[in-house]
């Protein structure tokens, strides 16, 4: 029995009695216990009682807690509370976990609470299960649930999308018909589940053939031009983790096909893909990659795949469009880029194929994480410390802030890893790792006098604590591209050998030696900034011992 054993919910089948045999109340809630179990309601972890408010947001718990929450009724507000709550804490998560969601209201008939998730969440109508590929309307006909095959329909419901059975929505409905048919009722309600959605048409929902819960028709399917955004969102993440070491090759075969390279800008083309598509294809590859750290290097060698790809077929995928003035402007996938205007035809393709260069993306989406996240003090600062009297109160925030700490260093971490990775795999370069190196390299062990004067207390320990952070990312980091900085260059050039070849090997020889240089350099400053023999000199500071080389 410990602190926190109900927070983490490690010892469920114990209740307040066992813990106040051992901690009074006080005490346990200071030691970081959260609160105590009288003050929670009975049911699962994480969840709230009928009546009150929504549960606090816990990783890991979602559809746990949302499948908890729906389980008490068709209770919108309580949903969208916890949603609000946990929106802000599972970025890059929270439209996925959203989808999930869904498909539990759908399976349970909260019919308000699914109308809530597509109109303010945005929710895609056609997603499915993970395992038997379930869609929503396979749920309402599933169910026989009338109202909710209508709003799902309404709001663009394909009719013909298939489970892991071969089976249409529709096929579902009749199936339950058949399965019902010694109870009347049942089989009624199935039956006009059924007619619905065989009959449904846009144009009887456009004419007030059927009623819906929101005014939002979508327009023909057969004229629109169809967003693809969700479905590449949900595709390409469902892929990504599926990956192994053994399938690599087939998953980079289902990425790369996500991403069209032909038949832009024509008449009867209706699926629309622009370069937000382009970039989601690639933020969720990073996302996915610096989430399982130790795959960094499968990812990094997909990254490879997937650039030498989209590399070749480039020139499919943009085009420079003349204007009437006779400047040129940029037409990327399905999207026309209308400034800046370019003079030359050839400067308009060059910045054009910018924007579907993967590699630069990539990096790009690595840099903003490296140069985001740095500051730890920001969530300290960030809260009004003198605010707070309650000395319980103050050990919950203290213990919120090194959890954001804690997970934002692990971000950073992963970030400086999948760097490495792909500095491994060729789509980083030298100068890109010496860059980094340089800015978490300790300056040195003095304090700034900026630090040493500030007015704030724990400006020094915020100092110590992004050296130590800063040092141990970059440990991870040389640990990823030593080996490659250690590699030698080929001892002799072949008897005879061209002057081209002769100039690769000088170049190579160059570039080894100058990595090895570089690398000796790294260790010779390292060694100083984690000596722990003080030398008296003002402002100076020690690193915590943990830190070795």
């Amino acid at each position: 029995l410990f602190p926190g054993a109900f927070l983490k919910g490690s010892h469920t089948s114990l209740n307040l009695r066992n813990i106040l045999d051992v901690y009074s109340q006080q005490e346990y809630e200071l030691a970081g216990g959260g609160r105590l179990p009288e003050q929670r309601p009975k049911g699962p972890a994480g969840t709230t009682a009928p009546g009150s408010s929504a549960p606090q947001y816990i990783p890991g718990k979602v559809l746990e807690q949302t499948k908890s929450i729906l389980s008490r009724g068709d209770n919108v507000d309580e949903l969208r509370a916890y949603l609000e709550n946990a929106k802000p804490k599972m970025p890059g998560k929270f439209k996925n976990s959203v989808q999930n969601i869904l498909i539990l209201a759908a399976r349970q008939a909260r019919l308000k609470c699914a109308v809530m998730l597509l109109d303010d969440y945005g929710a895609d109508v056609n997603s499915s299960s993970s395992f038997k590929k379930h869609s929503s309307l396979h749920f309402a006909a599933y169910n026989g649930d009338k109202a909710l095959a209508k709003e799902l329909l309404s709001r663009g419901a394909s009719k013909t999308l298939l489970n892991i059975y071969k089976e249409t929505p529709a096929k579902t409905a009749e199936n339950q018909m058949d399965n019902n048919s010694g109870d009347e009722i049942k089989q009624k309600k199935f039956q006009e589940t059924l007619e619905l959605i065989t009959n449904f048409t846009m144009a009887s929902a456009r004419s007030g053939g059927l009623e819906t819960m929101s005014t939002y028709i979508p327009t023909s399917q057969s004229n629109a031009i169809v967003d693809t955004y969700q479905d590449v969102s949900r595709k390409s993440v469902e892929i990504l983790n599926k990956v192994t070491d053994d399938n690599e090759v087939k998953m980079f075969k289902r990425l790369k096909d996500l991403v069209p390279i032909s038949g832009f800008n024509r008449p009867d083309r209706h699926e629309k893909f622009e370069i937000r598509h382009f970039k989601l294809l690639v933020e969720n590859l990073w996302k996915t990659a610096i989430a399982q750290p130790s795959m960094a290097g499968l990812y990094a060698s997909l990254a490879d795949k997937l650039h030498t790809h989209f590399s070749s077929v480039s020139k499919d995928m943009v085009r420079a469009m003349p204007t009437n003035t006779g400047k040129f402007y940029r037409m990327v996938f399905d999207e026309k880029l209308m400034t800046p205007l370019y003079d030359s035809e050839r400067t308009a393709l060059s910045e054009a194929g910018k924007c579907v260069n993967f590699k630069r993306e990539l990096l790009m989406q690595c840099q903003r994480q490296f140069n985001s996240e740095r500051d730890l003090a920001r969530f300290r600062r960030a809260i009004d410390w003198d605010s707070i009297t309650d000395e319980i109160e103050r050990k919950r925030k203290e213990n919120d802030v090194m959890y954001d700490r804690n997970k934002a260093q692990d971000r950073m971490t992963a970030n400086v890893v999948f760097i490495g990775q792909l500095y491994n795999h060729g789509l980083a370069t030298t100068s890109i790792i010496r860059m980094c190196v340089d800015d978490l390299m300790p300056p040195s062990r003095t304090a700034p006098e900026s630090v040493l004067n500030s007015e704030d207390k724990e400006a020094l320990n915020d100092y110590v604590d992004g050296l130590e952070n800063d040092t141990m990312m970059l440990v991870k980091l040389i640990e990823v591209v030593g080996q490659k900085f250690e590699k030698p260059a080929p001892r002799s050039v072949a008897p005879g050998a061209s002057s081209v070849a002769i100039a690769a090997f000088d170049k190579a020889k160059r570039d080894s030696d100058r990595r090895r240089k570089m690398l000796a350099k790294w260790f010779k400053t390292m060694r100083k900034v984690s000596d722990t023999q003080k030398t008296g000199a003002p402002g100076e500071i020690t690193l915590p011992i943990r830190v070795r080389f």
